[in-house]
């Protein structure tokens, strides 16, 4: 979901819906059949007119729960089905298509299909760069306008710096006592070296060019 001063956009697993804010009523819709990576939206982000999206196949539809908890934390075990099902092979935000679109003429600039699942939860856009993480596999940053690489890199520190898949609370926090503000996960560990990943995320400048030509 993209929110302006003018529209909402909101994704799901067959199209944008751009929502007039005013009404709350659709006014237009951007459909990616399958050819353009579609149909299912997993990401978006938006910077000065372009929409950009990372798109697959649809997600499988998990049962809506109504939760009863009312202690603090996050309710992992109350997600749904689905998770309590797939755990760490968790099916739902992952694509294999870059899409940028020109919202003004609703035409497609550029795509960018991926050879291996880009896991939305970890995607990000900032100067002029998406970033994106295949699990296990590579972390890239993507050039905006062109959608070419400006880095790509499956260094063995930087993958076990950023870990394995689970529980968030569990993989990054340091301090137990503070886990999901809740003191009784006394086990809580920690595969995530937040230092490497600091020193990999931000090199210096001489470090930075070499991974341009990498």
């Amino acid at each position: 979901m993209v929110a302006t001063a003018d529209a909402l956009y909101l994704s799901d697993n067959d199209s944008c819906k751009i929502i007039d804010p005013a009404t709350g009523k659709v006014r237009d819709e951007i459909v990616l059949t399958e050819k353009d990576g579609g149909p299912g939206w997993k990401w978006m982000a938006l910077h000065e007119g372009v929409l950009y999206a990372l798109v697959g196949k649809k997600d499988p539809l998990d049962p809506t729960l109504k939760g009863t908890r009312t202690q603090s934390g996050w309710p992992w075990s109350g997600m749904g089905k689905g998770y309590g099902k797939t755990g760490e092979k968790y099916e739902w935000g992952f694509g294999r298509t870059l899409v940028a679109i020109d919202l003004e003429t609703k035409k497609v600039l550029w795509t960018r299909p991926e050879p291996e699942a880009i896991d939305s939860r970890a995607m990000a856009l900032r100067g002029g760069k998406i970033f994106l993480y295949a699990h296990g596999k590579y972390f890239l940053a993507v050039n905006t306008v062109t959608g070419g690489n400006y880095w790509k890199s499956s260094d063995k520190k930087l993958l076990d710096a950023i870990g394995l898949h689970g529980r968030a609370w569990w993989r990054w926090m340091r301090k137990p006592a503070n886990c999901c503000g809740n003191a009784r996960t006394a086990t809580c560990n920690s595969s995530f070296d937040r230092k490497a990943f600091t020193r990999w995320a931000a090199p210096s400048a001489t470090t930075a060019r070499s991974r341009t030509r990498a």
